[in-house]
């Protein structure tokens, strides 16, 4: 009995030894994946702003502000420090599956295909996601949508 005594007082320090070698390394899983997780729903928070700036843009129509347009796209996110930039509307003609606009002669002549040209504005939106550990480099994320006001 005694035998079993000094062997049990022998490996009573051995867990807590394990658990210190790798508790770091789960630690660092944890925070990676913790990190991956938000920087998906950042871009999916942007992708709502961009989302939400070119319906805004399509309803307006052809005389909407480009400055209406990026302000729609900064506000309509839940993030803070988007940045954002429309283009200002030109006329383009759309065509093969999908849609490929490729700047018109003008918006009275038709296009090669025989349709007539669009009126179109590009949203941009960028936005730096915030590093929960600084082990791991801050996601850049970007969005973008071409929309057809007119």
């Amino acid at each position: 009995m005694t035998r079993l005594r000094a062997r049990y007082r022998t490996k009573r320090g051995t867990a807590a030894v394990e658990f210190a070698l790798v508790a770091p390394l789960l630690l660092l899983l944890l925070g990676g994946l913790i990190q991956f997780g938000w920087a998906v729903w950042c871009d999916s928070a942007l992708n709502g702003a961009v989302s939400q700036a070119s319906y805004y843009a399509f309803m307006a129509g052809p005389n909407v502000s480009t400055a209406a347009i990026v302000t729609m796209a900064e506000q309509a996110s839940a993030l803070g420090g988007v940045t954002a930039t429309a283009s200002a509307p030109a006329c383009y003609c759309a065509s093969g599956t999908p849609a490929a606009p490729s700047p018109a002669a003008s918006c009275t002549t038709n296009c090669a295909d025989g349709s007539k040209p669009g009126v179109y504005t590009t949203i941009a939106a960028d936005y730096t996601v915030p590093r929960f550990l600084p082990l791991f480099a801050a996601p850049q994320l970007s969005e973008t949508a071409t929309v057809r006001i007119k």
